[in-house]
């Protein structure tokens, strides 16, 4: 190759050569461009990836964006489960999957526990090592079992995404480094993912990006709740709040901050199908 005559050479010796350059915090809105406009001003510069908010998403993705900004808060319900043996069970055919927390700098074993709605499985488990904001692993599931496979998969490999069912492994995203991102050739890291989905909806989930909505679940900043590795969070108050609610004469406290929302038909007797037709956001 012969050099032109704007060619610079530098002398890298000592230094850390990247062929490209990963922009690992960007608000798309704020730059007023529409996501191929800002990649035609900065690919030839060097930029060739960028992450972005939830509320970026929802701006310049359309209604793809707009489911995932819906799962970025999290509405509060309360519905009476089955007790088996002491422990309380998730409700599948009503939605409700128990998910979990663990930390998984420290080696302790850290474990917030709650229950969500939305993901529709109807068996199995999904996982990720990705949680905003301290990237724990998160793992919602039909069962402890699940939860358990999901867990121990993760740690065998190294961080990612997974799904789970009665055992073994359906589907996997490794994701080696610091379990936030993948050292493969993007196109093996894209078919994984597809792979991912694909488990994840044969799994009975009807969300288009499960991994990713799971990512941002236990987030304690955005109402109304999060689920930490130190337990749930009331995002409100800023303050823990109880998963297991007191049962009192006149019913259930509610944990509701607006009866409008449509979840809370889950524990109100007027409501004749219990809420079973409603799905929370």
């Amino acid at each position: 190759m012969t050099a032109g005559a704007a060619t610079v050479e530098i002398d890298a010796a000592g230094l850390h050569v990247a062929p490209t350059f990963v922009d690992a915090h960007l608000h798309i809105e704020y730059t007023m461009l529409t996501p191929g406009e800002l990649a035609r001003l900065t690919v030839p510069r060097g930029t060739v990836c960028v992450l972005t908010d939830p509320d970026c998403m929802a701006n310049v993705a359309g209604t793809a964006g707009m489911d995932v900004m819906r799962s970025y808060f999290k509405r509060a319900f309360h519905v009476e489960l089955p007790v088996l043996d002491g422990l309380v069970q998730p409700d599948v055919d009503r939605d409700v999957l128990k998910i979990a927390v663990v930390d998984r700098h420290h080696g302790d074993g850290l474990t917030g526990v709650g229950f969500v709605r939305g993901f529709t499985l109807r068996s199995g488990a999904v996982a990720i090592s990705t949680n905003c904001t301290n990237a724990n692993v998160v793992a919602v599931g039909t069962s402890d079992a699940d939860l358990v496979a999901a867990v121990r998969a993760l740690r065998e490999l190294g961080g990612g995404f997974v799904a789970v069912a009665d055992g073994a492994v359906l589907a996997a995203v490794p994701l080696p480094v610091g379990g936030l991102m993948s050292d493969a050739p993007f196109e093996q890291t894209r078919d994984a993912l597809a792979a991912a989905q694909d488990a994840a909806v044969a799994l009975g989930c009807g969300i288009r990006s499960p991994y990713l909505v799971l990512s941002f679940v236990g987030l304690a900043v955005v109402p109304d709740l999060g689920l930490t590795e130190l337990g749930l969070v009331d995002a409100v108050a800023q303050r823990f709040t109880d998963v297991v609610l007191d049962l009192r004469e006149t019913g259930v406290t509610c944990r509701c901050p607006s009866h409008g929302y449509p979840v809370h038909a889950l524990m109100d007797p007027s409501t004749a199908d219990g809420g079973l037709g409603q799905r929370a956001p």
